[in-house]
């Protein structure tokens, strides 16, 4: 699929621009571009998954848009006048005749794939539904040959919008590295064609209950993992004594310091703000050494208590100069301000705007905590 070609308007699928479109893009910020939607976190995946987000990223990169898409940003996907469209602007707040053609809310993935969690007019008789349906004849058409999958990927397609002909090379470059790490390479796609469900007017799902769904990378430290912006709040905000810092080296996050119960008593460092969907998945997972003190790991979200945003916290036990992994439920994380437990709403993960670790377990004396990869799991015991 060179060019798409078996992709065609008339289908709603991905959408040509005739005279091509560099979009006075240079070669710097292209370059640039291409670094910041390098695919991040890319694992083996079953060969459900790798299909039904295939399809619905190219769903998400027929529609037209404007704008540069963010990891974690929620963006809409409207059928609009016979068109697929991506828009910032969620439904109730745009006209009724915007609401009418939602077809659901999409986040694009660290991994340059796109989820989308579908509107209630997925599945009934109307327009949506429709247009679901006739991309989805297009989608299966595609892959009725014995070509192997990586040849039907949109690598490079020069008559693509600037930011589409981005994404959908990423989105390549990310099955692509998902199907050689699962060893699927050789499958052809009238293999992976018998993997699509009968409906047609509704979008293939895989569900993240399932034991098999890989974890979901969110930083290990390395050059290739995204800048997540740490800095260090110590307790001296409040008056107090502690000391502590961190340190980032190839592969490692290292927290170090020491607490003062004589004021705050505690140390942290925090991410900057991000807009993270973790609706998919149940907890977080951390590999970690540490000093056999307890620390605590941080979630904050967009919720607010009185006009103050919400922050969940989870505490953890470690192990003097022992490598460990911990797993916490997102169910475990609960609402606290300064150590005192708030009547707030229960984590909700799909709104993430942050994380953040710290040491606050009422202990004089140094401590150091070695970090190496933090990770969201679909399943947590």
């Amino acid at each position: 699929m060179g060019e798409l070609k078996q992709f065609h308007h008339d289908n709603a699928a991905i959408v040509r621009k005739p005279e091509g479109n560099p979009e006075g893009k240079g070669l710097n910020g292209f370059l640039l571009d291409w670094f910041e939607t390098e695919p991040r976190g890319v694992v083996a995946k079953p060969r459900r998954q790798i299909l039904a987000e295939l399809f619905t990223s190219m769903l998400v990169l027929s529609a037209s848009f404007k704008f540069r898409p963010a990891v974690g940003v929620a963006t809409y996907l409207y059928w609009i006048h016979g068109e697929w469209s991506l828009s910032l602007i969620a439904p109730h707040e745009w006209s009724s005749e915007r609401r009418a053609g939602f077809a659901g809310r999409c986040v694009l993935q660290p991994d340059m794939t796109w989820t989308i969690t579908p509107s209630g007019l997925l599945g009934e008789s109307n327009p949506v539904s429709d247009a679901v349906g006739r991309f989805f004849d297009t989608f299966a058409a595609t892959l009725d040959t014995d070509v192997e999958l990586e040849e039907i990927l949109p690598f490079y397609v020069p008559t693509l919008r600037y930011y589409q002909r981005l994404y959908a090379s990423a989105l390549s470059r990310s099955v692509r590295a998902a199907v050689i790490l699962g060893e699927q390479a050789n499958t052809s796609c009238r293999q992976w064609n018998l993997l699509l469900p009968q409906l047609q007017n509704v979008l293939p799902a895989y569900h993240p209950d399932r034991l098999d769904v890989p974890p979901l990378l969110i930083t290990d430290f390395t050059s290739s993992s995204a800048d997540l912006g740490w800095y260090t709040v110590n307790d001296e905000v409040m008056g107090g004594r502690s000391e502590g810092d961190f340190r980032r080296v190839q592969g490692e996050l290292i927290f170090a310091g020491r607490t003062n119960t004589k004021g705050g008593g505690f140390s942290s460092i925090r991410t900057k703000a991000l807009q993270l969907d973790l609706s998919r998945y149940k907890g977080v997972r951390l590999y970690l050494r540490g000093d056999g003190r307890r620390y605590t790991w941080r979630l904050a979200t967009a919720a607010r208590l009185r006009n103050r945003p919400i922050v969940y916290s989870a505490d953890f036990d470690t192990r003097d100069g022992a490598w460990i992994t911990v797993d916490i439920p997102f169910a475990s994380f609960v609402p606290r301000f300064r150590g005192s437990l708030l009547d707030a709403p229960a984590l909700d993960p799909a709104h993430i705007t942050g994380m953040g670790l710290m040491i606050y377990d009422q202990q004089d004396g140094p401590f150091e905590l070695h970090l190496q990869r933090v990770q969201v799991l679909a399943s947590v015991q």
